[in-house]
């Protein structure tokens, strides 16, 4: 994987606002970010393919970008989070403005995922009681 801990911001919207912030903030300690929504731009972004994010490759609209311009430890993808499988040791969950439930979240992630530091949820839409409750 791109690291052993990730932040992981799902409903990031058009651009990835809070996940390239994040980015900035804590690349040097080696963190990946994850910008994830279904109507992010991938305009001229290189991609890894979605069912190995390791590996270079796909230019499908639904794959993981490897930069957005020039930011470091940024990965995107333009899809659902269920579309993912995301392997990391420790993370960070921020739901922005997702239209999903955290367990939904937790199944992308990999089984080697030894600590979920926080899950953050910013509900919308009437996603608030899908979104409180995490075990």
């Amino acid at each position: 994987p791109p690291g052993s801990s990730a932040i992981i911001v799902i409903g990031d919207g058009q651009t990835p606002r809070t996940a390239s912030l994040l980015s900035h903030i804590y690349s040097p300690t080696g963190v990946w970010c994850y910008s994830i929504d279904p109507i992010m731009s991938l305009t001229s972004s290189p991609t890894l393919s979605s069912d190995s994010p390791s590996t270079p490759g796909s230019t499908s609209p639904h794959s993981l970008g490897r930069t957005w311009g020039t930011i470091k430890n940024l990965l995107i993808h333009r899809g659902p989070i269920e579309e993912l499988y995301i392997n990391c040791s420790t993370c960070t969950i921020i739901m922005m403005h997702a239209h999903v439930s955290i367990p939904q979240v937790l199944a992308s992630l990999s089984s080697d995922v030894k600590k979920v530091h926080a899950v953050i949820t910013c509900p919308c839409c009437d996603w608030g009681e899908k979104q409180g409750w995490f075990q």
